[in-house]
């Protein structure tokens, strides 16, 4: 009997890192400053301009101290 492929647990990706680096250069190349990127669990990409202290975040990181 032959061997099954293994299942995927996750499925398919949402976006795929050249798409995320697409979004930034086209920022850039707009003289836009980016403060964040958001990526939306649909797969959305979002990039806010502004300077990164401008972002507010959610929850302290632990792996900041």
């Amino acid at each position: 009997m032959s061997e099954r492929p293994p299942r995927r647990v996750r499925g398919p990706a949402r976006f795929r890192e050249k798409d995320v680096v697409r979004a930034i250069k086209a920022a850039r190349k707009a003289n836009v400053t980016i403060a964040a990127v958001d990526i939306m669990p649909d797969g959305r990409i979002r990039v806010i301009p502004g300077t990164p202290e401008s972002v507010p975040t959610s929850a302290p990181n632990p792996f900041d101290r």
